[in-house]
């Protein structure tokens, strides 16, 4: 049951900056970077982010 938690606890949060970065005006996507730049480094999320990310 833990991993299950963790799936959507990422999954969600990635699913938001989705959404964020859809209608993304160029301007908004370089207020968004810097914030998913960050987070990754603490956060265990680092390795689909990045994927997402390159994607």
């Amino acid at each position: 049951g833990m991993p299950v938690p963790v799936i959507e606890s990422y999954e969600k949060p990635l699913l938001q900056k989705k959404i964020k970065i859809e209608p993304g005006i160029e301007p908004q996507r370089t207020d968004y970077y810097p914030e998913e730049m960050s987070p990754p480094l603490m956060n265990p999320v680092s390795p689909p982010q990045a994927l997402l990310q390159e994607v």
